[in-house]
């Protein structure tokens, strides 16, 4: 199963491990980073509107205090940990079939790497529908190939979500403007927060040029309808 890519989104396009680590690991750098061997595969055209993206979340302490280092060939490369975006730079195809990552977390603390499904477009206030589009229709294509017999069982990538905007709005080949479906931010009875989000889903907008938001959306998914 961990060489099937499509697994990767059987729960909303993240995965997240949460076993609490040792204090200092090394471990071979497919382990952090799952299913990227799975999406090198994939033809480079059939990959070049969207990529998998990692992002750290920690428990117990300050994410800059787990330290990620990326091991390859005697070289010694450092993976930031302390913004709150994409973890930075990821191992090549070549140095994650030899590459090792060390990981050193403070006494007590937990974290989780996160896969997340992701558009090669620039995040902007104003975007371009047809290559959202396109990323949805390679991450989608990408996932029933790469699960083979399984594909049946994998959700069906059919929409990018758009987190940190509360409103969006999907502009028509004739210059029509509708409004698209949008979620407030919310707490759940856990008390987790979730952030406000939009959702294009290309298939109910064909023939759209662009989508625009009330702002910059701060992080975009591919997914499914849940």
């Amino acid at each position: 199963m961990r060489t099937i890519f499509a697994a990767a989104v059987l729960l909303g396009a993240a995965l997240t491990a949460t076993t609490a680590f040792a204090e200092t690991k090394t471990v071979p750098a497919d382990k952090l980073f799952p299913f990227l061997d799975s999406y090198y595969k994939l033809a480079p055209a059939d990959r070049s509107q969207f990529h998998l993206s990692y992002r750290l979340h920690v428990q117990g302490a300050r994410p800059e205090q787990v330290r990620l280092t990326l091991h390859e060939g005697g070289g010694a490369i450092p993976i930031d940990t302390a913004k709150p975006t994409d973890l930075s730079p990821l191992p090549t195809p070549a140095q994650l079939k030899t590459a090792t990552v060390t990981y050193v977390r403070p006494d007590g603390a937990r974290f989780g790497v996160e896969l997340n499904v992701t558009p090669n477009a620039a995040l902007a206030q104003t975007m371009d529908a047809r290559a959202l589009a396109q990323a949805v229709s390679q991450a989608h294509a990408g996932s029933k190939t790469l699960a083979g017999l399984l594909a049946l069982a994998v959700p069906n990538l059919d929409r990018v979500v758009f987190y940190g905007v509360t409103s969006g709005e999907v502009i028509l080949a004739n210059g029509a403007a509708r409004p698209l479906p949008a979620v407030a931010a919310f707490t759940d009875k856990e008390g987790h927060k979730h952030a406000a989000q939009v959702v294009f889903a290309p298939a109910d907008w064909t023939g759209a040029t662009s989508v625009r938001f009330n702002a910059v959306p701060a992080l975009a998914q591919i997914g499914a309808k849940s």
